[in-house]
């Protein structure tokens, strides 16, 4: 192990006066490990009122959003390191937040019994899901259309998202459940307690299929890695463990903290663990040899939660001194071929042929390079993205164009009342006109027939002369 040195800048105030100052941090490395890894100084620090509980990256990492105990989730840039939105609502701390895999929701599980989601795009409140305890832990599944929350009542909950509806209860811990994660193929989902265990589901069913008791206390953190294929969790008797899916084997314990692992997670190629303690630390390990890499001596507190950017770039870590840190993360590791999933879950399957296809797939993916398959998962987002802000364009272009065939009817609407009241006009003129034509003649035929006759008077409605009675 070999100790590095990096710098970043930190503001302080002399006499008045704000100076930028260069302030060295010490990174623990260890170079027997092949692969290169590139961490530099701190890009970013966000604050709180209060101390950060939770955070988690946007799809498209553009946005990292944070809860923390003053009853809060903010919303950062991450390019622009500006604050988007404060989301307030919670009346208790705020202990976990989750983006669904379209960016389109945020949840946020909170001590004061809800679970909130919120519009990641105008930042409002759009659903809030009740339950009868403390919310722990939440997480979507992988196509978006689940929730999952766990619970101080010893419960896992799994919810719809798109009504607000509980779907199932999963029972079976003795205590709180502290952390939940979606394996990426939708097939497993793990959950970990207060009372020492991992329990795996199947998640479109609920049925238990493993209880996991490798943990000597209570378990604070699980997930999965991105291809499936591992499953890691951080727990309070300062270890993390890896357990591998497919051989469903317990495969390498990490040990290095010197207090509870609060947070782990893994990088998007799937090569690397970070884990975050209490010990103030940041830790990055090799995931197939299980090797300590870096120890990054992140904050002044307990790190609650660490967190990797989709795209690979960045590596955020959460603190009870109130802060969110971002680091800039570069790794030249190859990506873990996602195929080992698909072959576990074919294990019960009879099908030669779809187990044949699985094994032939396989080399297909190792064969790509490590330089395409970082490309072809930009460009995948880049591709998600546009897509949704074409839909989104497409709803507003549709609302537009039924706006004006309103506005359109609405003018026709008016020039017809507009013709009908001019119409309305030409008659009564041509009435009042003819009327006073009547006058006048009745009138001139009068006078005339006086001088001729004055003992006889014109009636003017039949034009006839009658004597006077007089």
């Amino acid at each position: 192990m070999k100790k590095i040195t990096i710098r970043r800048m930190k503001k302080i105030t002399i006499l008045k006066r704000r100076f930028w100052v260069w302030i060295p941090i010490v990174i623990t490395h260890n170079p027997t490990i092949a692969a290169e890894l590139q961490i530099s100084e701190i890009t970013r620090i966000w604050r709180h009122a209060a101390d950060v509980n939770t955070i988690a990256f946007s799809p498209d990492s553009r946005l990292l959003a944070s809860g923390s105990g003053d009853k809060t989730v903010k919303l950062w840039q991450v390019y622009s390191g500006q604050l988007q939105y404060r989301l307030r609502g919670h009346k208790k701390s705020v202990i976990s937040v989750a983006f669904s895999p379209d960016g389109h929701w945020l949840a946020s599980g909170s001590k004061d019994k809800t679970v909130k989601l919120w519009q990641v795009k105008s930042g409002r409140l759009q659903r809030t899901l009740r339950h009868h305890s403390e919310v722990w832990a939440v997480t979507f599944s992988p196509d978006g259309r689940w929730l999952v929350s766990g619970c101080r009542d010893n419960t896992t909950k799994l919810w719809a998202v798109d009504t607000g509806r509980l779907l199932r209860t999963l029972p079976g811990h003795k205590s709180t459940g502290l952390a939940v994660s979606f394996s990426p193929n939708q097939h497993w989902l793990a959950s970990g307690s207060w009372d020492n265990s991992i329990k795996l589901w199947r998640a479109d069913s609920g049925k238990l299929l493993y209880n996991l008791n490798w943990h000597k206390s209570a378990v604070i953190s699980v997930a999965f890695s991105p291809n499936g294929h591992w499953l890691a969790s951080g727990s309070k008797d300062k270890t993390v463990r890896l357990w591998e899916v497919d051989s469903e084997q317990f495969v390498h314990t990490l040990e290095g903290h010197r207090d509870m692992v609060i947070s782990v997670a893994f990088s998007p190629n799937g090569y690397w663990l970070a884990s975050g303690s209490r010990d103030k630390t940041v830790k990055l390990w090799e995931v197939k040899s299980g090797q300590l890499r870096y120890t990054l001596p992140a904050h002044k507190q307990a790190v609650e939660a660490v967190a990797f950017s989709p795209n690979g770039q960045w590596l955020a870590s959460g603190s009870d001194d109130n802060s969110v840190k971002l680091w800039a993360f570069k790794s030249d590791a190859p990506s873990q071929t996602p195929s080992q999933t698909v072959s576990r879950s074919l294990k019960t399957s009879q099908s030669f042929k779809t187990q044949s296809l699985s094994i032939s797939v396989q080399p297909k993916t190792q064969s790509l390079s490590t330089s395409v398959q970082p490309k072809l998962l930009d460009y995948r987002q880049e591709q998600q993205a546009y897509q949704t802000q074409q839909k989104h364009l497409n709803k507003i272009q549709k609302s537009l164009s039924e706006a004006q065939g309103q506005v359109q009817i609405a003018q026709l609407n008016l020039l017809t009342k507009q013709k009908d009241w001019e119409s309305k006009k030409q008659q009564l003129e041509a009435a009042q006109k003819l009327e006073l034509q009547d006058y006048r003649f009745s009138a001139t035929v009068q006078r005339k027939a006086y001088h001729r006759s004055p003992n006889f008077s014109l009636d003017v409605q039949t034009k006839v002369w009658t004597p006077d009675k007089s």
